[in-house]
């Protein structure tokens, strides 16, 4: 084998062009992964003594949760079940006024001066 490295034509190879391919990161890039690193250090050393306690809500016994069902079936029976016709009538005044042509007319004369000016 080292008789056949010694005797080895170099000029039977094909020349290649080397290229490096060394990629380095953009300032993009960089900049994302240091804020990325800034949060997860911020997440590491946060205190938890400057947290306020809070109570939650504890789940619903059985007959809890039986009394809450049966008073809101109660509440929609008697939304359902409500007689309407014993309310009074009552009629509605309509306040919304909308311009008539003269008013639209001299708004767009006013609007008109000021462009003048």
């Amino acid at each position: 084998m080292s008789e056949e490295l010694e005797h080895f034509n170099k000029e039977s190879m094909k020349p290649v062009d080397v290229t490096e391919k060394n990629i380095l990161p953009d300032t993009e890039t960089l900049q994302t992964e240091k804020t990325r690193e800034n949060f997860l250090k911020g997440v590491e050393e946060f205190s938890q003594k400057d947290l306020s306690h809070v109570q939650t809500a504890e789940p619903l016994s059985g007959a809890e949760l039986v009394k809450q069902e049966l008073s809101m079936k109660s509440i929609v029976d008697s939304v359902t079940t409500f007689d309407s016709t014993s309310l009074k009538s009552a009629t509605t005044d309509e306040k919304s006024h909308l311009p008539d042509a003269e008013d639209i007319k001299s708004e767009k004369d006013h609007l008109k001066s000021f462009e003048r000016s």
